[in-house]
């Protein structure tokens, strides 16, 4: 995929709902940030950056209603928002992102025990590992909706084993 298409699909991002434009701004560069300390390899931070960017793109097709809804969710509210995960990597499919890019944003929502969605799988790729960990760090530590932000520093003692 070339990557001014990465830059079409964030600007769809963006007008659908551009708090989740900027989350996925700050993950990808949270992402990025912790693989250069990690010494990973230019690849695979360049990878996990653009996982960053994508990660949430499924979101354009949950309405902007249910993604700023002020409380708590009914079931098939959750399971629609929840769809975003398999959409967005239907999307990126089509445009032929790289599989490993579309790997961690199937992942970024899995757990190590089992209980993430959409699969439920115990096994996650250091990419979508490290992405997990991004996204929820970056989820906590700004207002929501529905909730305050935590503190950083207050995260950590929070921040579930990925």
């Amino acid at each position: 995929m070339r990557i001014s298409a990465d830059y079409f699909l964030l600007e769809k991002l963006r007008a659908h709902h551009s708090e989740t434009y900027y989350h996925s701004l700050r993950v990808s560069n949270l992402c990025l940030q912790i693989s250069r300390y990690l010494g990973w390899q230019y690849r695979d931070s360049f990878l996990v950056w653009r996982s960053g960017q994508l990660h949430d793109i499924g979101k354009i097709y949950v309405p902007h209603q249910l993604l700023s809804f002020p409380g708590p969710l009914e079931r098939e509210q959750y399971e629609r928002v929840k769809s975003h995960v398999t959409l967005g990597a239907e999307l990126l499919k089509r445009y032929r992102v790289n599989v490993e890019i579309v790997q961690a944003v199937i992942g970024h929502h899995e757990r190590e025990d089992g209980s993430g969605y959409p699969n439920g799988r115990l096994d996650q790729t250091e990419l979508s590992k490290l992405l997990a960990v991004c996204d929820v760090f970056d989820a906590m530590t700004e207002v929501r909706a529905y909730r305050k932000a935590v503190k950083p520093m207050d995260v950590i003692g929070v921040t579930p084993t990925f």
